[in-house]
């Protein structure tokens, strides 16, 4: 699943020629900065996985400080508020659709949750 987070925004370029909405998708993978952090901290080795800590089936969800649900629910109504406002201003509209690259990445790790496929 961890390819998709980058092939996804690649296919909706090549199809809409939207930049700003192709560097948004990519921006919602930032998620992953606490799993730099923990490296960082001492908290996980740098060629380890958190996951072979006892933390359960390989997904990011719940494991990391920014995998939780009230980051989740922050990007939705983030997500749902700049919808109405992204037409008035360029840089909302890249907000929005980093929010949304961030539910997205949400949704791709819960993916991988229920099915365990690791790609």
């Amino acid at each position: 699943m961890w390819l998709l987070h980058y092939i996804i925004p690649g296919v909706v370029y090549l199809f809409k020629k939207n930049k700003t909405m192709f560097w948004g998708l990519i921006a919602g993978n930032f998620l992953d900065l606490d799993k730099i952090y923990f490296r960082l901290i001492g908290k996980v080795g740098w060629t380890e996985s958190i996951h072979s800590k006892g933390f359960g089936v390989y997904s990011s969800i719940g494991t990391y400080p920014l995998h939780t649900f009230p980051i989740l629910v922050f990007l939705v109504l983030a997500m749902g508020t700049l919808f109405f406002l992204k037409k008035r201003n360029k840089k909302l509209y890249f907000l929005f659709w980093m929010a949304f690259g961030g539910v997205l990445h949400f949704a791709l790790d819960y993916i991988q949750k229920v099915t365990g496929i690791i790609l």
